[in-house]
C-alpha cells in the first residue's frame, strides 16, 4: 500500500471516531450537523449503525468468501460465481497458473471495500499486483472506517472466474417496512474510469432526480431481462436487515450475486440536498441497528 494511501488511512481513522472532528467532517461533507444519537437522514443511520450494529450477521455476510454460503441457503447456488480458490498468500507464478487454467480471472480480498484485481491478460505488472494484493491484507478496514463488523473478518485472498459480458452492477438498497414489504432505491453506475455518473430509480425502474456523491444525469437505460427476478432475489437475501445494499450483475438475463454492504458509503456520501438524504432516510423504517 502506498504512503499516500496510508496516510490517508490514519486520518479516517481519526475522522470516523465520536466527537468534535467527526462532526466538523461531517458538516463540511454534508453541509449540516449529524444527529447520530436521533438518526433521520440516510447517512446519520448508517453512522449510528456503525456505533450501535447488533445483527451478528453483518460480519458474515461482509466477507466476500463466507457470503456465498449465506446466499447459497436463501437462494441456492445457480447465482453464486463460482470459486476458483481462497488462500492467505498468493504468488505472480500462481496467478500465470489460475489464468493458464481458467482464463480471465478476477481476484478479490475478502474482508474490505474495493480490493478487487482483474487479470484479462497477462500483459500486466503482476509483482505490483501481489504486493498490492499482500499489502490489502493487513489493511484494518473495521477499525479504520469504524465499521466493527468487518474487525472480525479473517483477511484471505478469493479468486474467481470473472464474468464474461456486460458487468455493470445493480446496486439495490433495500429497505424492510413495518408491514413486511420493502423499499427499494436501484443504484446503476456507469464508467466508471472516466465521467463516472450514477443513476437511481425506483422499483418499477422510474428515474429518481436526485444525486449521490456522483453526478445523476437522466438516462433511459433499458430496463433488463429478469429485472423483476432481480429484485425477489434482493428482497430475499435482505429479509434479515432492516437496510442493506445488495448487488447484482446481470448479463443478457443472467443473474450473478455481487456482495452484501450495510455501510454504503460508511454514510459519507454527499447527497444533492438534506432533503434527499432525509427522504431516503424515512424510507429505513426500522432499527439501524440490524
Amino acid at each position: 500500500m502506498k504512503i499516500k494511501e496510508k496516510i490517508k488511512n490514519l486520518v479516517l481513522r481519526k475522522v470516523f471516531k465520536k466527537g468534535f472532528i467527526f462532526n466538523l467532517f461531517y458538516f463540511y461533507r454534508h453541509n449540516y450537523l449529524p444527529k447520530i444519537n436521533k438518526p433521520r437522514t440516510f447517512n446519520e443511520k448508517i453512522n449510528f449503525r456503525k456505533r450501535y450494529s447488533k445483527n451478528p450477521l453483518f460480519s458474515s455476510c461482509s466477507d466476500k468468501i463466507k457470503v456465498k454460503d449465506y446466499v447459497s441457503k436463501i437462494i441456492g447456488n445457480d447465482y453464486i460465481i463460482p470459486t476458483i480458490n481462497t488462500c492467505t498468500k498468493i504468488s505472480k507464478e500462481e496467478i500465470i497458473n489460475y489464468f493458464e487454467m481458467y482464463g480471465p480471472i478476477v481476484i478479490k480480498t475478502n474482508h474490505d471495500s474495493g480490493g478487487v484485481f482483474i487479470i484479462d491478460n497477462l500483459d500486466v505488472n503482476l509483482d505490483n499486483i501481489v504486493t498490492d494484493i499482500m499489502e490489502r491484507l493487513k489493511f484494518k478496514h473495521g477499525s479504520i472506517l469504524n465499521e466493527k463488523w468487518y474487525a472480525d473478518i479473517e483477511p484471505k485472498i478469493l479468486i474467481e472466474k470473472k464474468l464474461i459480458g456486460d458487468t455493470s452492477d445493480y446496486k439495490f438498497h433495500v429497505f424492510k417496512k413495518k408491514d413486511g414489504n420493502y423499499n427499494i432505491v436501484l443504484q446503476i453506475d456507469l464508467d466508471r474510469d472516466g465521467n463516472h455518473t450514477r443513476t437511481l430509480y425506483d422499483e418499477h425502474f422510474n428515474w429518481l432526480p436526485f444525486s449521490i456523491e456522483k453526478p445523476c444525469i437522466y438516462n433511459r437505460l433499458k430496463k433488463p431481462k429478469n429485472f423483476d427476478l432481480m429484485l425477489e432475489i434482493a428482497k430475499q437475501l435482505a429479509t434479515p436487515f432492516s437496510y442493506v445494499r445488495v448487488d447484482l450483475y446481470n448479463i443478457d438475463g443472467n443473474i450473478y450475486f455481487g456482495e452484501l454492504t450495510f455501510s454504503h458509503g460508511s454514510g459519507n456520501e454527499v447527497f444533492s440536498t438534506k432533503g434527499h438524504d432525509m427522504w431516503m432516510g424515512k424510507l429505513w423504517e426500522l432499527d439501524p441497528k440490524n
